[in-house]
């Protein structure tokens, strides 16, 4: 597959070199026939390398039936670049429905087309082209052209792992209240087909029309059906809001959705009864609700339920300054300014700014901010962007033949660079294709004064202000003060406390030094624990970077502290920093919850020839234990467009350096869950556990690591003399135990791994007691099957 890939990006190259002549090699045009999705993809490519125009017809035929997601934003990304606006409004004539639909997203692309172009095409026979162009019509609606979709989050955006973290899930809607006292629900987002209308109910909606696809929706109570009377539900409205009241169509309309309100065409259609839709338009604040009925009779028919849509945000006559915003009596309403920030209709912050695991990582990471920032600077940087800029985030202006674009730069390397769009989306340009560029003085964030009241920079500014620590997981109650250990003042208090920066988690306990987990290196390519404790303070893990003169030096950018590493996955290592595991973000923040640290974060493994293999989800908490700090790593690994390859290697899995004092060359033992001691005696032996101690300035210490009884198979052990051991399930020929393994995940599974590892000291250590109570710990962990 790999020399396939390379192939056709040479291929496309020297077509490119000879100037775009109408030549495209037949290779690459068979390439569009592949039943291999990532094969397609690069000959997709390969023709926008080969910059061959008109778009050749293969092109068009490959759009006609491509069903990869990506693939298709490819092909009609390629598209967009070969086709002038003329010939692309003559494609949305084209007979074949994806030619169309690649067609009509290159033009919205560019914002080349009206209301009044797009609106009939909401008729298309073809569902894909209706929905695109019903929901661009939303969104320009409710925000504008600027608003337009962009094709990837319609086409690509749950394939491409570049591309932004989810929104987060904010409801315009709070203080939902119901007179019966039943539980109403607001569900942000969450109105599409398979969505349940009622709490008390199982029905699902079947039908939902494309443009109120996405909106939020309130659940209500369908045993409310005969509800009567004014002021029956109450909620507020974080902004203004389009109301839709969906009601039973078996019912009469209550009096109170006369007057203000209006009957729509739309309809929702659930299990076996359709819904009317009656809509009103609101201010931000308090909404009231009428009863389900005029005369209180229940039976024969559903309770209706409540859809809002947010109207555009408006600043008014003029631009909001620094000086409006501080003088308001109101300080802000924080639970507003995480809407705001994180919703699709809000201020758009999340399309260029990451906050815990939501929201893209173009500019500024604004984890923490309330700690560092005063409000005042806060509000500064919202309406004049530009006063001070960080270091690196200045505004990129790049020019090719065909457009120019603005924004921030993410990546370069020597053949191409990529820029991050104040839309949220990256764009990748050859450097062949670059034609000027510049670094202006500007910050690449606008100014937001003329989209938002004073109320709204308020708002946000006081949802920022909430930020304090990054990743703060202090245990409440705990005294004041700190300590300082190891170059790094640490909070006093009993329990776990976390500093993130912008690469690692500072993790401490007690006011004493735990370890670093470290997300982004620039040498090390995985995520790993360096400079880790036992509980009264003895380091256990090498220095890291070792210490010349106190440690050994080998291997310093694979045996970091405690790390799951690979040699072997697709034929990419990732052991020996060939491959990159990198940092998408946190799936869940690190948090103490009963005196346990937990956090998660999403990876994606990344070849050395820049393909993406698959993706990795990592769980990981840490626990105080009788027998010292508990680690428990938990992986999992999926991939939806290609099967892939676990090899067969010594450097595969669960792994830790050892402190210099504990190795076996300088007085340490191995011991084995299999009765066996040394190094030599365990290598390549099957254990569930092997147990690395010695002594640190004369006090017993080590590390204890352990393989999860419900992994796919039992771990071999890769444990050297110098400090260096490994929990491997995968590398049984290089092991010596059998024929040569190759663990295949199919794409669409998953594929998990878990391992524990046990941070000790003191003389009464016992590693098979430690490793019963690991096994009761996931066990509880999860739950009955």
């Amino acid at each position: 597959l790999n020399l396939r890939v390379q192939a056709l990006r040479i291929l496309g190259h020297r077509a490119g070199q000879a100037g775009g002549k109408g030549i495209l090699p037949g290779q690459v045009a068979a390439g569009l026939r592949s039943p291999v999705p990532r094969i397609r993809f690069e000959a997709v490519q390969a023709i926008g390398r080969a910059g061959v125009r008109p778009a050749p017809a293969a092109l068009l035929d490959a759009l006609a039936v491509e069903a990869d997601p990506t693939a298709f934003y490819a092909g009609w990304q390629v598209l967009r670049g070969l086709q002038d606006r003329a010939s692309l409004r003559g494609l949305l004539g084209d007979p074949r429905g994806g030619v169309r639909k690649a067609a009509l997203l290159a033009l919205l692309e560019d914002h080349a087309l009206g209301e009044s172009e797009v609106r009939p095409l909401t008729a298309d026979p073809d569902p894909g082209v209706g929905e695109l162009a019903a929901l661009w019509l939303r969104k320009a609606g409710a925000g504008g052209e600027a608003a337009v979709v962009r094709g990837r989050p319609l086409n690509a955006a749950a394939a491409d792992p570049s591309g932004p973290a989810p929104a987060a899930r904010v409801a315009v809607a709070r203080g939902i209240r119901a007179r019966s006292g039943a539980r109403y629900l607001a569900v942000p987002g969450g109105l599409l087909p398979g969505a349940k209308p009622y709490t008390d109910r199982p029905y699902e909606l079947k039908e939902v029309p494309p443009a109120l696809q996405g909106l939020d929706y309130i659940r209500t109570a369908n045993d409310d059906d005969g509800s009567r009377g004014d002021g029956w539900l109450v909620f507020e409205a974080l902004v203004p809001v389009r109301v839709h009241v969906a009601l039973d169509a078996r019912a009469a309309a209550p009096a109170w959705l006369g007057g203000r309100f209006r009957r729509s065409e739309a309809t929702l259609r659930a299990d076996h009864w359709t819904f009317h839709l009656h809509t009103r338009e609101f201010p931000a604040g308090t909404v009231e609700l009428g009863g389900n009925t005029d005369d209180g009779r229940a039976g024969g028919k559903g309770n209706y339920i409540v859809l809002l849509e947010p109207l555009g945000l408006t600043s008014g006559d003029e631009p909001t300054g620094i000086d409006a915003v501080l003088a308001r009596v109101d300080p802000g309403d924080p639970g507003r300014g995480e809407w705001l920030f994180h919703a699709p209709g809000g201020a758009g912050c999340h399309q260029c700014h990451r906050l815990g695991d939501h929201g893209n990582a173009f500019g500024p990471d604004l984890a923490g901010l309330g700690g560092r920032a005063t409000f005042r600077r806060v509000i500064q940087s919202i309406l004049e962007p530009g006063a001070v800029i960080t270091e690196g985030f200045n505004l990129q202006v790049i020019g090719t033949s065909d457009a120019e674009y603005s924004g921030i730069l993410l990546e370069e390397s020597g053949l191409s660079l990529t820029i991050g769009l104040a839309t949220g989306e990256r764009r990748t340009l050859p450097k062949s294709s670059v034609t000027s560029r510049r670094t202006e003085s500007a910050s690449a964030m606008p100014s937001y004064g003329t989209l938002l009241t004073p109320g709204h920079v308020a708002d946000l500014a006081a949802y920022l202000m909430t930020r304090k620590e990054a990743g703060s997981a202090a245990v409440p109650g705990g005294p004041t003060g700190a300590v300082e250990a190891g170059g790094v003042v640490w909070p006093e208090g009993d329990g776990f406390r976390v500093t993130q920066t912008a690469d690692r988690l500072l993790i401490a306990h007690s006011g004493r030094p735990v370890g670093e987990f470290v997300f982004g290196d620039g040498k090390i390519l995985r995520p790993h624990f360096a400079n880790l404790h036992a509980p009264e303070g003895t380091r256990v893990t090498r220095n890291h970077p070792p210490v010349a003169g106190e440690d050994a030096t080998d291997h310093d950018t694979m045996h970091p502290g405690l790390w799951l590493g690979f040699g072997d996955v697709d034929g990419q290592d990732f052991w020996r920093n060939k491959g990159r595991i990198r940092h998408v973000g946190f799936v869940e923040p690190p948090s103490v919850r009963a005196g346990r640290l937990v956090f998660a974060t999403r990876n994606r493994l990344e070849g050395a020839d820049g393909r993406t293999v698959c993706g990795m989800t990592n769980r990981v908490s840490l626990d105080a234990t009788a027998d010292g700090w508990l680690i428990v790593w938990e992986s999992t690994f999926r991939s939806d467009d290609d099967d892939f390859v676990f090899g067969d290697q010594e450097e595969m899995g669960f792994g830790a350096r050892v402190a210099t004092a504990i190795t076996e060359k300088n007085g340490g033992v191995i011991t084995s869950s299999a009765g066996l001691r040394s190094a030599k005696d365990t290598w390549g032996r099957p254990a569930d556990w092997c147990d690395y101690s010695g002594q640190v300035a004369g006090r017993p210490a080590g590390i204890l690591l352990m393989a999860d009884p419900g992994n796919f198979r039992p771990s071999w052990w890769h444990n050297r003399d110098y400090g260096v051991f490994v929990a491997n399930p995968f590398g049984r020929a290089a092991m010596g135990q059998g024929e040569r393994s190759a663990v295949v995940v199919r794409h669409g599974e998953t594929f998990r791994l878990r391992f524990g590892a046990v941070l000790h000291h003191g003389a009464d250590f016992r590693p098979a007691a430690a490793f019963e109570r690991f096994r009761r710990e996931i066990g509880r962990a999860e739950g009955p099957p």
